[in-house]
């Protein structure tokens, strides 16, 4: 899972499987916190997502993924491998 985690934090397309990626990927910093490489790419999933939604019209949806994204962002920063 961590290779193919590492092949693809690099990809910018996921095509029809971007939910199950970011399942996956929310699933896996659970369980793995510091992968800070696997938690930026989530956040930048995150906020594409995030500006699609319509914060009136998908007010909790949008409530709920600010909140991941900020905790995602805070994770991806703590455990970022050139603060230490």
């Amino acid at each position: 899972m961590a290779v193919a985690n590492h092949v693809l934090v690099g990809v910018d397309d996921y095509g029809e499987s971007l939910e199950s990626i970011e399942e996956d990927w929310d699933t896996w910093l659970h369980h793995i916190p510091f992968d800070a490489d696997v938690a930026r790419a989530l956040s930048r999933l995150y906020a594409r997502r995030l500006a699609k939604l319509d914060a009136k019209k998908d007010a909790a949806d949008h409530e709920r993924l600010e909140r991941k994204l900020r905790l995602v962002r805070a994770r991806a920063e703590r455990y970022d491998i050139t603060r230490f």
